[in-house]
């Protein structure tokens, strides 16, 4: 496996230059997802959204980066062929092309396509070539044994899927993971568009674990004077 070392936007992902409250934010969230996956197993988590621009792929990166914090040992996964962020948020300068679309098209290991980010003490997968059949590539049965094998060398496997509502992928992706994370972000997605996602994931049996609600307005909340500085809020339960 291979290792990187590279700066980063210490404004979206967590550092040690982090806010204190809006890492305190990220720590509820693993608690929350540690809780919620420590019944029955759960390792295979996506982050999903209904729309793109909901900060989603930012909530996978630093949920990954807050569960290593705990001393968990964690893969990052681009599953978004289609537009993957990760690599660019991160500002990993890869050393080859391989990735997620390269493992699924069996041109190359998991070991090959698995970088080491030293600075966060995380493993990721960028997504690779961009291929022309990603969502083909994501309901495949190689998309099946790599999450699979991923559960065996690591606690948790995260990752970054494309809008519900703007392309397939997900949902095909869905049938071989343990539980979806919902991230919305406030006054972005209308509460229609949040609903039909949730059905579409609901109608492929994905076991929606949750709610991470992005860029919070803490100004309206009672407890302002408490929590002004918290980008995040978690919420979990049954979704109606």
């Amino acid at each position: 496996m291979k290792k990187n070392k590279h700066s980063v936007d210490t404004f979206e992902v967590l550092s040690d230059k982090t806010p204190f409250t809006y890492l305190e934010a990220f720590k509820t969230f693993r608690t929350n997802v540690e809780f919620v996956t420590s019944i029955g197993n759960h390792k295979a988590i996506i982050m999903a959204s209904s729309l793109s621009g909901e900060g989603k792929t930012t909530a996978s990166i630093n949920l990954a980066i807050a569960l290593a914090q705990n001393g968990k040992k964690v893969v990052l996964c681009d599953c978004d062929l289609r537009r993957p962020k990760v690599q660019r948020y991160l500002r990993i300068k890869a050393a080859s092309q391989n990735g997620v679309s390269t493992v699924l098209g069996g041109k190359c290991s998991i070991d090959s396509a698995i970088g080491f980010v030293e600075e966060f003490n995380i493993y990721v997968m960028l997504s690779g070539h961009t291929p022309p059949n990603p969502g083909e590539l994501l309901a495949s049965e190689n998309a099946k044994a790599m999450i699979e094998e991923l559960k065996t060398k690591f606690d948790y496997v995260i990752c970054d899927t494309p809008p519900v509502s703007v392309v397939s992928d997900t949902l095909a992706f869905c049938k071989h993971i343990d539980g979806a994370v919902m991230v919305v972000r406030q006054n972005y997605a209308s509460r229609v568009e949040i609903q039909e996602a949730v059905e579409k994931l609901k109608n492929v049996e994905a076991n929606i674990l949750g709610m991470v609600l992005n860029d919070y307005d803490s100004k309206k909340d009672v407890n302002y004077k408490y929590d002004k500085y918290y980008s995040y809020k978690n919420y979990y339960g049954d979704y109606k």
